[in-house]
């Protein structure tokens, strides 16, 4: 059966997929724990709530998926582009307590391209 909402990786302009070319450096294990957790945001969508998502203080459409395993913890930062489709935008490993900047732009220019 079909998840009811569908769940696309950016692909910047020139065809790359930097969400996936980032899932390409973890471990089978927290590949898992990452695909999990995408899995429950196209199985609930909007309902989705904490723990497992968190929308970015600040910032209209960026909401945050947070995967935890053991020790590591990743945020997938994610946009909804329409009622029934999200993009996920950026991945990265979180290391310290509160989001760094950098990873926020990295959100916020892709989410720029999508609605140019």
């Amino acid at each position: 059966m079909a998840a009811p909402y569908q769940v696309d990786f950016y692909t910047n302009n020139r065809g790359q997929h930097p969400i996936e070319e980032y899932l390409a450096t973890l471990d089978d294990k927290e590949i898992d724990a990452v695909m999990w957790t995408i899995s429950l945001l196209a199985a609930a969508g909007p309902i989705l709530t904490e723990p497992h998502c968190k929308k970015l203080q600040g910032h209209h459409d960026l909401w945050e998926l947070r995967v935890r395993h053991w020790r590591r913890h990743f945020r997938v930062f994610y946009t909804r582009t329409d009622e029934r489709r999200y993009v996920l935008l950026h991945i990265f490993q979180k290391d310290r307590h509160a989001l760094r900047s950098e990873d926020i732009d990295i959100a916020a220019r892709r989410l720029k391209t999508l609605i140019q």
